[in-house]
């Protein structure tokens, strides 16, 4: 069995992100490993939301060390922002 999976966004407060060398593959790596995520991706063009499937039952959680270690390599502090499951059908329902 795979497990339980939770989805939300980590949203740039000012409106985009600043990474810097290999930033991103950094963040990347770091939310894989210590949420842990299933999925990460960058949303919106310029992104503005780093999008964060995680294995778990929720609620929403992101350990202090990780969402500090995040925003210092997207040059910006962040807000989490949970998905509704109703939301995400509704982004499901959209694509397909």
């Amino acid at each position: 069995m795979l497990g339980m999976t939770y989805r939300f966004d980590l949203v740039a407060d000012s409106g985009h992100f600043h990474f810097a060398d290999r930033g991103w593959d950094k963040v990347r790596f770091i939310l894989s490993e210590f949420q842990p995520a299933r999925k990460v991706s960058l949303m919106g063009n310029p992104p503005s939301r780093i999008r964060v499937v995680a294995v778990g039952d929720g609620p929403v959680e992101i350990a202090p060390a990780v969402l500090a270690r995040v925003e210092e390599l997207a040059g910006t502090s962040l807000a989490v922002e949970p998905l509704t499951r109703g939301a995400t059908l509704r982004q499901r329902l959209k694509r397909d």
